[in-house]
């Protein structure tokens, strides 16, 4: 079941550094100025039911295995497009705004590319 997706729409001048740390921090087309240097901002979406364990997300034709989800990642994702996404497939969420996942290492993340939780 398609829960959430999204295409992004800019690509911030630091957001890119973040990959190297196997991260990225997405945002809604409504990011506040002072973050999107930070961030990928997307179109956004409507969030159908909730993102958990085991959901998958794919990017392009990179899927990913959703391991741990933070208590208020599928809050921010439906209120503001915000979400931090760390590939490292962690069980235990790090932050209460992230979503873990387990697959490909994520090397480029660009304007266009499209995001799928399903």
């Amino acid at each position: 079941m398609l829960q959430y997706q999204t295409t992004i729409l800019s690509v911030g001048e630091c957001a890119r550094d973040a990959l190297q740390d196997d991260m990225v921090i997405l945002f809604g087309h409504n990011a506040p100025q002072e973050v999107r240097e930070y961030c990928f901002v997307h179109s956004g979406s409507e969030l159908v039911g909730q993102i958990d364990h085991d959901t998958t997300l794919l990017i392009g034709e990179r899927a990913y295995v959703v391991t741990a989800v933070g208590k208020v990642a599928n809050h921010n994702l439906a209120k503001l497009g915000h979400v931090t996404l760390k590939f490292d497939g962690q069980r235990t969420p790090e932050l209460p705004g992230t979503i873990h996942l387990l697959g490909p290492e994520l090397t480029t993340l660009s304007d266009g590319d499209v995001l799928t939780f399903g």
